[in-house]
């Protein structure tokens, strides 16, 4: 994608925004779905998931914080039931390859969860993604709902996923108790 054209798209979606401005009247919120955008950027399709909540968690294997925030992210994604939420690992590479992608889900137990391998930071560069580890959460309708640049706490994303719909797994000795 050339610069000329990302430019045009994001002036466009820019255009698209301010057009749905509400009146007084309008109490429906505004829906803007990115997903088939951020499809669009690269081989990530996102379009399996829509309907879910979905939270992009863009990382390299060179920042610290990103290695201590991965044990976090694999606790999140078993809290949760898979039919509500979408958690997509990008790794973002940037001077790595296959050997560093594959060393990370052995040395973190990643397997079972989506991972997508930004090469060459395609997708990382076209969302202007250039520090690591940031955080984009996409509502069920696929709207940005929030983006958080630095270190996340599974307190803090737990209640941030359940906020926008996101259900917890019911453990079945849990419920078989009550």
């Amino acid at each position: 994608m050339t610069l000329k054209r990302l430019i045009s798209l994001i002036t466009a979606i820019a255009l698209l925004l301010c057009s749905f401005a509400a009146t007084a009247e309008e109490e429906a919120p505004i829906v803007f779905d990115v997903t088939d955008f951020i499809s669009s950027l690269s081989d990530l399709d996102l379009t399996p998931h829509k309907g879910k909540v979905i939270t992009l968690f863009f990382y390299d294997s060179n920042t610290p914080e990103c290695l201590n925030t991965l044990p976090v992210w694999k606790a999140v994604h078993d809290t949760f039931d898979p039919l509500t939420v979408e958690i997509i690992l990008v790794h973002a590479w940037d001077g790595e390859g296959q050997e560093e992608s594959d060393a990370l889900k052995e040395r973190f137990q990643l397997e079972g969860m989506s991972i997508y391998e930004d090469k060459n930071c395609v997708l990382c560069t076209s969302l202007g993604i250039n520090e690591y580890p940031n955080t984009l959460f996409l509502d069920p309708h696929g709207t940005p709902a929030s983006g958080y640049n630095g270190q996340m706490g599974h307190t803090t994303i737990t209640e941030y996923l359940k906020s926008l719909g996101a259900q917890t797994v019911i453990d079945p000795q849990a419920s078989a108790i009550q």
